[in-house]
């Protein structure tokens, strides 16, 4: 008798999470979280995505900078309830942005404040370079992640071609 209590209880408890999840109410973390950031290193040069500076305010430029464990260097994935990802860094909380949501190829990654839009979602596509490797795209856009120069160079948002600058390869 108590395990078919128990039973019910379960199956109660799973259902009313079940719709919770599906009104937004209550949203799962995703893939990753707060607790699994983890360094995002170009497969190009093995430099990091940094918050320049260790900047955490929105408008601080996203730039590759030599690794060094800083939670500047720090970021993690976070899914909403409809599957649009963002990419958040660790340091601030604050969200890999598109900068003034350009649509030109080029365009500079700065941190911003999560607000939902679409200069804010990538999604991850794996370019079959081994690893944990990722290329990063706006689906919006079609723009990748990429590294366009040196290290301190901002990083950009340019036309996916799957080059080695823009293949991220996530350590944490």
């Amino acid at each position: 008798m108590k395990a078919t209590t128990f039973k019910r209880k379960a199956l109660a408890l799973g259902a009313a999470a079940g719709i919770l999840v599906g009104t937004g109410l209550l949203a799962s973390a995703g893939p990753a979280s707060a607790n699994s950031s983890f360094w995002m290193k170009s497969y190009a040069d093995g430099s990091c995505l940094d918050a320049a500076g260790g900047g955490t305010a929105p408008g601080t430029p996203v730039i590759t900078w030599r690794c060094n464990g800083g939670a500047n260097q720090q970021w993690y994935e976070q899914q909403d309830s409809s599957g649009r990802k963002t990419l958040r860094n660790a340091a601030s909380g604050l969200c890999l942005d598109i900068s003034g949501a350009s649509t030109a190829n080029g365009a500079s990654l700065i941190l911003w404040n999560c607000n939902g839009g679409w200069n804010q979602v990538w999604n991850s596509k794996d370019p079959q370079w081994g690893g944990s490797c990722y290329n990063y795209i706006n689906p919006t856009t079609n723009h990748a992640i990429d590294k366009p120069g040196r290290d301190g160079t901002q990083a950009a948002a340019y036309d996916f071609w799957g080059g080695s600058n823009q293949v991220w390869c996530l350590n944490g």
